[in-house]
């Protein structure tokens, strides 16, 4: 009498930390840039306590996009087969606005890279003719990202994202340590709420992106079940 073969691991090879990495990188995007105006303009406890509430909203999305995930398509979700089971003539929609927003943010980078770069390359490269000028650094950027781009699977970006969230905390590191060295006295308020302050509840409201990515942590995860994805 033989053995039973051994059922197939279920979902992917990825680790919890490689999804952390990976996740938290798309979060701390290009708009975290924005977030001390943000905090300028409602004040620093108001701005927390949005920052929190819209962190709470966002957490709570991926939970129920997750569940949407192991319920519609199993190791194969995405956006399209959630869509498709709750509301078949939106797919497309779905998808169009899914893409349109990936792009966005992707040029977002791009120009981030082009406004940036020049002023650093000016001064660590004064003799250098074409240093200064935002188009060489774009293209520079846009060529490097393009084969991390075509990846076919977010586990593999793992490494770039560590990397990414280490450089992040050395420049946060930069700032707290300019701050406490500045001898320069800044008015603060904790709490500003007018016209401005709901003109940057988008800047918080898209803090923490990165629901576009919580099938592919579903699909690439190890035993993705509910309570290592919600630990993710």
């Amino acid at each position: 009498m033989t053995a039973a073969p051994p059922e197939p691991a279920q979902g992917g090879v990825a680790s919890i930390s490689s999804c952390v990495y990976n996740l938290t990188n798309t979060i701390i995007g290009s708009g975290v840039l924005a977030l001390p105006a943000a905090f300028a303009t409602c004040g620093s406890a108001l701005g927390s306590g949005l920052l929190l509430v819209f962190a709470l909203f966002s957490a709570h999305g991926l939970h129920l996009l997750s569940l949407s995930a192991q319920i519609v398509d199993g190791d194969k979700a995405s956006f399209r087969a959630v869509a498709s089971a709750a509301a078949p003539r939106f797919a497309t929609f779905v998808d169009l606005a899914v893409i349109i927003k990936c792009f966005g943010v992707a040029c977002s980078y791009l120009i981030v890279v082009g406004d940036s770069l020049p002023i650093v390359a000016q001064r660590a490269l004064p003799d250098v003719p074409f240093a200064a000028r935002r188009e060489p650094w774009i293209l520079f950027a846009a060529l490097v990202v393009t084969p991390l781009a075509l990846k076919k699977k977010l586990d593999n970006l793992r490494l770039v994202s560590a990397a990414s969230l280490l450089c992040c905390a050395g420049i946060a590191l930069l700032v707290v340590s300019e701050m406490f060295a500045s001898d320069r006295d800044a008015e603060t308020s904790y709490v500003v709420a007018d016209f401005r302050t709901l003109k940057n509840l988008p800047i918080f409201v898209f803090g923490f992106t990165c629901h576009q990515n919580i099938f592919a942590v579903n699909n690439e995860l190890r035993d993705p079940t509910r309570r290592r994805l919600d630990l993710v």
